[in-house]
């Protein structure tokens, strides 16, 4: 299932969005089973079970407590998405004689216009629920393994008739061919692009070699830049200045350092229809109909020499962009290490001729 991870760092009383960002985006009204929250614990918070309280956007309807899994995973639930608007999802740690609750963390879930066919959710069951769908679903895993690895114990490897080795595959109980030859691996082909030396096909004392080599131009040099909110309720700063003419341009990948903190982004178009690929990082900074992809940041150019920076909040960030351009650099293995006197080879011919070569066939000299 192609669910939307949030990451969230607990830390004291502290439940943050790990981007830096004030609050979640949890997709449209009346989506469901589509969005997660993974947990990380910090200071406080790592010996003590975990469960998340959902006020959602309804405030007539009651909250919904969901249980945080073994893998700090946590399910959204449909009623916490089950109307547009701004909700809270405050964190509760439990063990022996503790209990810490976190601050509360800020969602929205966004709006549409009207729908048919609407599928709906049933309700979410209760933690005690969970905890005993949870329980059975780990014994279900624990019989899988057990059976799997009984299966493996009872049937070692062994040589087919290619004389390759066979393995067994406990989802289809049967053998399965892995290609590799009994008496050793593969033969592997040289490649002499190779630039790794712990790689099988690395070619040792080579003559000459390739390797792609990048290079940062920095299209705005690291400044500190102070956003303010816009007639619009964006927070943006304009009449940016940068460098080298149509910086953003498709085809390339740039490196971002915001607040210290390096993003590596592909340009992105304003809409589909946009000529250009002008943007880097989130659209919905400045457009909040365009999906959340987490940056805290959005840097567009606008003509040649003017660039505009959008953030989640106003205040003072710095900044950098550089632009990687890469390319393929030949090397020649230097002259010190290559003989400087040629070798010679002398044979004598069937017809008694004498014959000189020199090394990599060139022909010196012939007389009888």
């Amino acid at each position: 299932m192609n669910q939307t991870v949030h990451e969230i760092q607990l830390e004291g009383y502290a439940a943050r969005p790990a981007d830096g960002g004030l609050h979640l985006s949890l997709g449209t009204a009346e989506s469901y089973g589509a969005e997660r929250l993974h947990l990380t614990r910090g200071s406080g918070w790592e010996d003590l079970s975990v469960t998340a309280t959902f006020h959602t956007p309804q405030a007539a309807a009651r909250p919904v407590r969901m249980l945080m899994d073994e893998d700090g995973m946590v399910e959204v639930p449909a009623e916490a998405t089950a109307a547009a608007g701004s909700g809270v999802i405050v964190l509760t740690g439990l063990a022996e004689g503790v209990q810490r609750i976190s601050c509360n963390l800020p969602y929205t879930v966004r709006g549409h216009a009207p729908v048919e066919g609407r599928a709906t959710a049933g309700p979410t069951p209760d933690v005690t629920a969970q905890i005993l769908i949870q329980t059975a679903a780990d014994r279900t895993a624990a019989a899988e393994s057990a059976r799997q690895a009984a299966g493996a114990a009872s049937h070692p490897p062994c040589i087919g008739e290619n004389q390759t080795w066979l393995v067994w595959d406990a989802g289809t109980e049967e053998y399965q061919d892995t290609g590799v030859a009994a008496g050793g691996g593969p033969q592997v082909q040289a490649d002499f692009d190779q630039n790794d030396s712990g790689e099988t096909d690395y070619v040792k004392n080579r003559t000459h070699w390739k390797e792609t080599v990048t290079t940062a131009v920095t299209i705005f040099g690291e400044s500190t830049v102070t956003t303010a909110v816009n007639s619009k309720g964006y927070y943006v700063k304009t009449g940016l200045s940068h460098s080298n003419g149509a910086a953003i341009d498709e085809g390339n990948t740039f490196r971002v350092t915001f607040n210290g903190t390096v993003y590596s982004c592909l340009p992105k178009k304003v809409t589909e229809t946009a000529l250009t690929a002008n943007s880097l990082g989130n659209l919905s900074l400045m457009d909040s109909s365009k999906e959340d992809t987490g940056e805290p940041f959005l840097f567009r150019t606008g003509s040649s020499t003017l660039a505009v920076l959008a953030t989640r909040e106003a205040g003072d960030f710095t900044l950098q962009v550089d632009r990687l351009e890469r390319e393929e650099v030949y090397h020649k293995l230097d002259a010190n290490y290559l003989p400087l006197d040629p070798i010679d080879l002398t044979i004598v011919t069937e017809e008694g001729q004498t014959v000189t070569y020199r090394l990599w066939g060139s022909e010196v000299s012939d007389g009888n």
